[in-house]
């Protein structure tokens, strides 16, 4: 975990699952995953860059907030099988701070289908940033368990939608 990747960053690993069961068949939940600012409060936008809607190719420029500051994302669809698992990659706009791949997986079971979100990455930090919170294992813990409690509250905001639609 303690990498350094230059004089000015480190690097650690970012390793998230979160999944919520939510009472609706996976047909349709699927159209929702693709439709961010609806249920994830950070996101506050959404830029169609290339590539088909929805399919393997599609590129899209996120604008997330999860602090004071704008920090905008591409997430390029790798795979698709609808309505069943999809896989992104995520790589902030600056090409540095951080490189993950996220899937996505809807199992249906007893009326009700389980969604499942594996989030796995390499997040660059300034070192002078690491060190000011007690050093790269410690700000490692508190982003992975900070960005672990963003995504279960997406994904509570996301069941609160579609169940009471």
């Amino acid at each position: 975990m303690n990498q350094a990747c230059s004089s000015a960053l480190v690097e650690f690993d970012l390793a998230l699952h979160s999944e919520v069961e939510i009472s609706r068949p996976a047909a349709v939940i699927w159209p929702y995953l693709d439709r961010l600012q609806e249920w994830k409060a950070s996101v506050v936008s959404v830029e169609h860059i290339e590539g088909p809607r929805g399919a393997v190719g599609e590129v899209l420029r996120i604008g997330q907030r999860p602090g004071a500051t704008t920090v905008y994302v591409m997430h390029k669809t790798l795979a698709v099988s609808a309505p069943r698992w999809k896989m992104h990659t995520l790589v902030t706009e600056d090409g540095i701070t951080t490189d993950a791949y996220v899937i996505y997986r809807l199992v249906e079971r007893d009326g009700a289908t389980l969604v499942l979100c594996d989030l796995v990455g390499k997040v660059r930090v300034p070192r002078s940033d690491a060190a000011s919170a007690g050093g790269i294992e410690q700000f490692a813990r508190h982003a992975n368990e900070a960005t672990l409690g963003k995504l279960d509250d997406d994904h509570i905001r996301l069941k609160q939608l579609l169940e009471r639609s």
